[in-house]
């Protein structure tokens, strides 16, 4: 492959081109799309064929967001979600920081509006991050109508108990974002759950005599939960967690530091909820449930 006339890298490296075959399809799609080459070259390189090449140069919201009919419980949501507009019932909208939760929550207002309902707004964060006594990592997710009042309620509390506030990042590089299912011991034994995990997509299977918990990357939550749900029934809960990837270890008076934290925040109304990437031996634990 040469560009104006140079075929190699100031290290003497020849350029590799995309091929034979490559140059071929890129001249099929010129023919079939009248698109110009280079840019059907560019195209091929991605592995988008002609019958897609228009979507992806011109592309609708519609083509990039999923069938809403496909998660799991839509229409009911969906169906409830009526009834209260028609009945006048107030309306919280829980919204998100990201670009489709904010979308969302903005399109929601603005038609709740037009129809004469004023909607109150929620929204979460995840602003708290932390260290409690002993350098355990805390994240706080708070649901809240008044972000400063809870951030400064939270501060108060790390400070009051052991710990202090980080900045954003601060421990959020401990816990990896997850998704959760947790079934009943008694759904079935460690192997069929493993088995049924495995099939479904799930990452790790953890089973004791009270539950089988399994988890799965943040983005496969609804797809591994409703394949789980057909070969296993309905879940005790499935849900977004924040796994600890590192942990700390704590004797009996930093777990009961920790805890006396960790209780004070749960007080607040908008706190929805705490984690920590803490570890006690089954002897601290006995003893804490003992003071």
């Amino acid at each position: 492959m040469a560009f104006l006339g140079v075929d190699t890298s100031l290290s003497g490296r020849r350029w590799l081109g995309p091929g034979i075959e490559a140059d071929r399809q890129s001249e099929a799609m010129a023919q079939q799309t009248g698109l110009p080459p280079p840019l059907c070259r560019t195209l091929v390189r991605r592995n988008v064929g002609p019958e897609e090449a228009q979507g992806f140069l011109d592309p609708r919201l519609r083509d990039l967001l999923p069938d809403p009919l496909t998660l799991r419980d839509m229409g009911k949501a969906a169906t409830r979600f009526l009834r209260a507009v028609k009945t006048r019932e107030k309306i919280a909208i829980f919204a998100d920081y990201d670009v489709d939760g904010g979308s969302s929550a903005a399109l929601l207002i603005v038609w709740l509006r037009a129809l004469g309902i004023d909607p109150t707004l929620y929204i979460p964060d995840r602003i708290d991050e932390g260290y409690g006594p002993n350098g355990v990592a805390v994240i706080v997710e708070a649901m809240t109508d008044n972000r400063n009042r809870t951030a400064s309620t939270v501060r108060s509390t790390f400070s009051k108990n052991g710990g202090n506030l980080g900045e954003t990042g601060s421990v959020g590089f401990m816990f990896d974002r997850k998704g959760e299912i947790v079934y009943p011991a008694t759904v079935a034994d460690a192997d069929t759950v493993m088995m049924a995990a495995i099939e479904a997509g799930a990452e790790d299977v953890q089973s004791d005599e009270d539950n089988h918990v399994i988890y799965c990357a943040d983005t496969d939550l609804n797809e591994v939960s409703t394949a789980l749900e057909a070969a296993l029934g309905d879940s005790e809960s499935t849900k977004l967690i924040w796994k600890p990837n590192m942990t700390t270890e704590l004797d009996l008076e930093g777990l009961t530091k920790l805890m006396k934290l960790l209780d004070t925040l749960e007080e607040d109304d908008d706190i929805q909820r705490i984690t920590s990437n803490f570890e006690a031996s089954d002897e601290v634990m006995q003893a804490f449930a003992e003071l």
